[in-house]
């Protein structure tokens, strides 16, 4: 997984400022710089500009996350090798945090499929970077389910 990580600031930069893409890393970057501890209860749902949304169970995890929001984001800019996220609003949503810890491309194959059929064209050129063929599908599997989980919000 470290050498998808090294690899982000590239893939940015192949991916032509594509919206889809820099969502997809910033999802893999926060679910990276936020540890095991966190990640069942932070679900990151969409990059808005330069905000990123994340989904909490209750205003609780809210108001503890907003405390650490400034060591986050530097994490997370960090591991994607620029200043692409400039904030991060915390939203409770405990049914899309419910949903997120249910289905993962790792434990359903048939989420998996529909998560690499989800996969734009461009994220899929840009990740033949990747040589590992096991980093290159974890790569590909989170950039789905943000994906499947972006169009799941919008409906």
């Amino acid at each position: 997984m470290n050498n998808i990580i090294r690899l982000l600031p590239k893939l940015l930069d192949a991916s032509s400022g594509n919206r889809e893409f820099a969502e997809s890393v910033a999802r893999i970057a926060w679910t990276r710089g936020v540890g095991e501890g966190l990640r069942p209860h932070a679900v990151p749902e969409r990059l808005a500009g330069n905000t990123l949304v994340v989904a909490v169970p209750d205003v609780v995890w809210r108001t503890q996350l907003r405390a650490m929001s400034a060591e986050l984001l530097t994490r997370i800019n960090w591991i994607i090798g620029r200043d692409l996220i400039k904030s991060i609003e915390f939203r409770v949503d405990p049914k899309t945090v419910e949903s997120a810890r249910r289905e993962t491309p790792q434990t359903d194959p048939e989420f998996a499929q529909r998560a690499l059929n989800s996969v734009p064209v461009e994220i899929l050129a840009a990740a033949e970077a990747i040589h590992d063929e096991q980093l290159q599908r974890r790569f590909l599997l989170a950039a789905g389910a943000a994906m499947m989980r972006r169009q799941v919000s919008q409906t």
